[in-house]
Formats: C-alpha cells, structure tokens, sequence
C-alpha cells in the first residue's frame, strides 16, 4: 500500500493510500481532513470540501493536477505539500523534507570576502 507524506500548515501527515487510484485532489483532502482532526478548532477550517488548496512535490517543486491518479504522478514514501488559498508565506521560503526542517532564503552574495 502507498503511503505519502503530506505538509499541511507546517505539520507533517502520513497518508495512506489504500487505492492506487485515488486522485491527488483526494491525497490533497485526505490530508487536510487529517490536519483538522489534530487541530482543537479544526485549523479554522469550517470543512474540508470548503478548502481550496492546489499540491505540489517537495521535491523540484513540480504542481500536481488533481485529477490525476496517485499512482501516475507519485512515488510510494514521497513528499507533497498542500497550499492553502490564501496562506500567505515570505517568497524565500522554501518548504524542506522532514529531516531537514528549516526555512532558508534564497542565497546572497557575501558582502565581504575574507581570504584564509
């Protein structure tokens, strides 16, 4: 059974996917169904079908289509991030895979140089 790890938010969800032909707009619900249930006011969400949300691969940052069959465009064990419409994020950020979890910026030249 294919199992993926979903960000929603800024928490980590592990999905299951009993069905390899869900679709990822159901991978993408599923999460944010699972991001409400551990939240005490449900994420301030009134409910899932009344989120708006696009998926997207941690990895090279490719958008999924949600009418896609999970099987088709994912790999057992991968990352996908789901982005809420709406969230609003510093346009340096750059989501990371769970082992890595830190929010960098885009790389700055050093203003000055220093030699060894």
């Amino acid at each position: 059974m294919p199992r993926y790890t979903v960000h929603v938010r800024g928490e980590w969800l592990a999905v299951p996917c009993q069905a390899g032909t869900n679709t990822i707009r159901w991978l993408g619900e599923e999460a944010v169904r699972r991001y409400m249930k551990n939240k005490p006011d449900n994420g301030g969400f009134a409910s899932v079908e009344a989120v708006n949300f696009f998926v997207r691969r941690c990895k090279g940052r490719g958008l999924l289509d949600h009418d896609d069959a999970t099987e088709d465009v994912l790999e057992d064990n991968e990352f996908v991030e789901v982005v809420i419409e709406g969230d609003a994020m510093s346009p340096d950020y750059i989501p990371s895979q769970p082992d890595e979890i830190y929010t960098y910026s885009k790389y700055r030249e050093p203003g000055k140089m220093e030699t060894i």
